[in-house]
């Protein structure tokens, strides 16, 4: 009998203040931008702000949906993730227990910061962003491209 499929449900967001980005040194991923799960029955874009103010300080909106992500190689679950541009709302940044730093950043200190492969193509795409949308799939540990697909 098959099992059905678990999916982990996330949700990251670029967000914008000018001609600066928000990040965060996570301590498990290092550096990276804000985000997190989304919780059973929770709205995506309520997730996003939520995970933004909990590990930056910072309000946020989300502007568009850029991409859709899947880590196909996780296990025991797969991990679904919806990256977003955003905007600076408010607040001023702070660390908190999912963030060992917070900080505005150039778009080259942000990619520079990145250490990640996988989250260095995410953050790439979202500083480029140009309207199109993608679908992008990946392994990690080792870090495979299984196919980036325009939507």
């Amino acid at each position: 009998m098959n099992q059905p499929p678990l999916h982990i449900v996330a949700v990251m967001g670029l967000v914008r203040d000018g001609d600066r980005v928000l990040m965060i040194d996570s301590p498990r991923r290092g550096w990276e931008c804000p985000g997190g799960q989304v919780e059973i029955g929770e709205d995506p874009i309520v997730a996003l702000k939520r995970e933004v103010e909990e590990e930056t300080g910072c309000r946020c909106s989300a502007r568009r949906l850029a991409a859709i992500n899947a880590n196909v190689g996780k296990r025991p679950n797969s991990l679904i993730s919806m990256d977003f541009v955003c905007d600076y709302e408010s607040g001023e940044p702070r660390t908190s227990r999912e963030s060992r730093d917070v900080r505005w950043m150039t778009p080259q200190e942000a990619l520079a910061a990145v250490g990640q492969p996988a989250m260095m193509e995410r953050v790439r795409h979202l500083l480029a962003f140009d309207g199109g949308h993608r679908l992008f799939t990946y392994r990690l540990d080792p870090y495979v491209i299984e196919s980036t697909q325009a939507l």
